[in-house]
């Protein structure tokens, strides 16, 4: 199935964004998991995951800026299979009901479908909250993910030996994040000595914000966090790495 946008533009041309919903064969126990496909054929492709709330409109519309301004094939993937939520206890509820294996699996999975299925020659895996976590969980495991670009979130680390991970890494953090023990300040120390003693090639940003900084849809439950100085900026170096990794 196919939704296509249509945008009029000078000279009667038209530009056609299409979403593609696709089913992404994973070895999790779950079975295949469901994913939204935007701007199909590019050479780069960048997997996108949700915020413990499930997949909102707020992802699907970063989804389609970063294809847009990075020239990017991106793959949001439904770790909730369907399942989301405005409810703060009800997401809790959904993102500890996971098995955070299986997950990985799941984003390893979108890795092996944007490169054997869409043909991207390098992919990325970029998340937030939750989402975050999981890029870095899933880089743990993954032989071919060529970059992770976690937004505040830490798996757990007595899980994921993430001194295995081999790809390059990104990481974007707010300097006034309060989420205690998971991408708090106290945290990002720790991940950042971990990524240093497994000499993994990575790069740490921080910014004067504080958690969900990248959260700009006004409708989102999130939307007071968004800082758009932040945000701007974060995208910005997320993209050009993205962009490096074209051969």
């Amino acid at each position: 199935q196919q939704l296509y946008r249509c945008r009029s533009r000078k000279k009667k041309n038209f530009i056609k964004k299409i979403m593609k919903k696709v089913s992404i064969e994973s070895k999790n126990s779950a079975g295949p998991v469901p994913g939204l496909l935007f701007n199909e054929g590019q050479k780069v492709g960048l997997i996108v995951l949700q915020e413990y709330w499930g997949v909102l409109p707020q992802l699907e519309l970063l989804a389609e800026e970063f294809a847009k301004k990075g020239n990017l094939t991106t793959l949001i993937v439904d770790l909730y299979r369907g399942k989301s939520t405005y409810d703060a206890n009800e997401a809790l509820h959904l993102m500890t009901n996971l098995d955070f294996s299986g997950t990985a699996l799941d984003i390893d999975g979108a890795v092996e479908y944007l490169k054997n299925v869409s043909g991207c020659q390098s992919v990325a895996a970029t998340g937030f909250c939750f989402g975050g976590a999981m890029v870095l969980a899933a880089a743990s495991i993954s032989k071919s993910l060529d970059a992770a670009i976690p937004f505040y979130g830490v798996p757990p680390m007595d899980k994921f030996n993430l001194e295995n991970i081999k790809c390059k890494v990104q990481c974007h953090f707010g300097k006034l994040d309060a989420s205690k023990g998971f991408s708090d300040p106290e945290m990002q120390d720790k991940l950042e000595a971990v990524l240093k003693k497994g000499s993994v090639n990575y790069e740490f940003f921080k910014y004067d914000a504080g958690h969900a900084f990248m959260h700009h849809d006004k409708n989102g439950p999130n939307y007071k966090a968004y800082h758009e100085e932040s945000s701007t900026l974060a995208t910005k170096r997320m993209l050009d790495l993205c962009g490096s990794l074209v051969e």
